[in-house]
C-alpha cells in the first residue's frame, strides 16, 4: 500500500527504516493480525448465523474483514518477508488492491445501511414496520457488495506491476492519481464516513425528543414497544458508533498520508531528512492501523455485548458450555424443586389458616 506513485521530484535521503528492519518485524505482526482477524471473524459470522444475535448486516461487515485477513494480509506479509523481492505479477497486484479497498469499502457501507435502516425505522415506524426484517438487511448486504465491486473497478484499470514486485499505478497523466484518489479516498473512506455522521446525528437527536415527549406520559399512557425500540436503538447506535470511530481511528492515518502525497505530486520536495524519516515511520505505522482493523471488530463486540460474549465463548468452546450448562440445569432443577415444595407447604398452611376463621361464619350464615 506504500509504493503507490512515482514521484521524480524527491531529494535522496537515507530511509528511516531497512527492508531487513521490517522483514524481522512486521510479518510476524502481519501473522498475529490475520490469525486473530481470521479467528475472530470466523466467530462472529457463526455467532450472526447460527444464534441471530446481531443484525445481518454485521455479518456483512465480518465476511469482508475475513476475506481481507485470509487473502490480502498473506500477500503483503510475503512483501515484507521477501524484502519485496517476491514475484506477484500483474493480476496478483491488481486482485490485491482492490480486494483490500472492497472490503474497505463494504465494512463502512455496512455501517451506512445500517444507520440508515435504522433512522427509516425510528422516523416512520408505522409505516415501513414490516419492511426492516432480516430479509430487508440481507438484501441491502448484497447491494452493498455489488455496489463496491463495481465503484472499485478503475483500481483494475489503474494498478500495474513493475519489474514484477512492485505494485504501483499506472504511469502517465496526473489526472490517473487523481481518479485514484477519488475512489479509494471519497467513495470508499469520505463520503460515507459524512453519510455515517449525519445519519448517526439524526437518530440520536430523534431518540431524544421521543424520550421527551414520554416524560409527560404517565406509564399507563406509555407504549412498551417504544421503549424496547428505543433501547434497542441506544444499544445499536452505541455498537455502530464505536465501529465507526474504531475504522476512522485505523483508516483516516493512511488516507490523510496518502493525501499529502498525492496533492505534493510535481513539487519538489526540499523538506529536511529528518521529516521524510518521520513520514516513513508515519506510513508504516499507518498501514499496520489499516491492517488491524480486520481484527479488532469482533474483539469490540465482545466488550460492547454481553449477550455477543456468551455466545461468541459458546461457539469457541460448546463442549465446555454443554457441561457447564447440564450442570447449572441440574442445580437449577433441584433447587426449583426444593423451592416448589417449600412454597406448596406454605401455601398448604397459609390456606388453611386463613380459611379456618371463616367456617363458623359460613355456619352461622347457613343456620339465619
Amino acid at each position: 500500500m506504500e509504493n503507490l506513485t512515482n514521484n521524480s521530484n524527491v531529494i535522496d535521503c537515507p530511509r528511516a527504516y531497512t527492508a531487513d528492519d521490517t522483514k524481522a518485524v512486521v510479518p510476524v505482526i502481519l501473522v498475529c493480525i490475520c490469525f486473530v482477524g481470521v479467528v475472530g471473524n470466523m466467530g462472529v459470522i457463526y455467532v450472526v448465523y447460527k444464534f441471530r444475535q446481531m443484525n445481518p448486516l454485521f455479518l456483512n461487515l465480518a465476511v469482508a474483514d475475513l476475506l481481507f485477513s485470509l487473502f490480502a494480509l498473506p500477500i503483503y506479509s510475503a512483501f515484507y518477508a521477501t524484502k519485496h523481492t517476491i514475484l506477484i505479477g500483474d493480476f496478483t497486484c491488481k486482485i490485491l488492491y482492490y480486494l483490500t479497498y472492497v472490503t474497505m469499502g463494504v465494512s463502512i457501507y455496512s455501517l451506512v445501511a445500517i444507520c440508515l435502516l435504522r433512522y427509516f425505522g425510528i422516523k416512520y415506524p408505522i409505516h415501513i414496520r414490516t419492511m426492516l426484517g432480516r430479509g430487508t438487511s440481507y438484501k441491502a448486504a448484497g447491494v452493498t457488495w455489488l455496489v463496491m465491486l463495481l465503484l472499485n473497478i478503475p483500481i483494475l484499470i489503474l494498478m500495474t506491476e513493475q519489474g514484477g514486485r512492485t505494485c504501483a499505478l499506472r504511469s502517465g497523466e496526473i489526472y490517473l492519481y487523481y481518479i485514484y484518489v477519488a475512489v479509494v479516498s471519497g467513495v470508499d473512506f469520505i463520503v460515507p464516513a459524512i453519510i455515517i455522521a449525519i445519519l448517526s446525528t439524526f437518530i440520536i437527536i430523534h431518540v431524544l425528543h421521543i424520550q421527551k415527549e414520554q416524560r409527560h406520559l404517565s406509564e399507563f399512557e406509555k407504549d412498551g414497544f417504544h421503549r424496547a425500540s428505543k433501547r434497542a436503538t441506544k444499544r445499536l447506535m452505541l455498537l455502530v458508533i464505536l465501529v465507526f470511530s474504531l475504522f476512522i481511528v485505523c483508516w483516516a492515518p493512511m488516507h490523510v498520508l496518502f493525501l499529502r502525497l498525492v496533492l505534493n505530486m510535481g513539487v519538489a520536495d526540499d523538506r529536511p531528512c529528518i521529516w521524510k524519516q518521520v513520514t516513513d515511520y508515519a506510513f508504516l505505522i499507518a498501514q499496520m492501523l489499516a491492517f488491524c482493523n480486520s481484527s479488532l471488530n469482533p474483539i469490540l463486540y465482545n466488550f460492547v455485548s454481553k449477550k455477543f460474549r456468551m455466545t461468541f465463548s459458546r461457539a469457541l468452546c460448546p463442549l465446555y458450555y454443554k457441561e457447564k450448562n447440564e450442570e447449572n440445569t441440574t442445580d437449577i432443577s433441584r433447587r426449583m424443586t426444593i423451592s416448589y415444595r417449600t412454597d406448596a407447604d406454605i401455601d398448604a398452611s397459609e390456606s388453611a389458616y386463613q380459611l379456618a376463621p371463616l367456617r363458623p361464619l359460613n355456619s352461622l350464615i347457613k343456620k339465619n
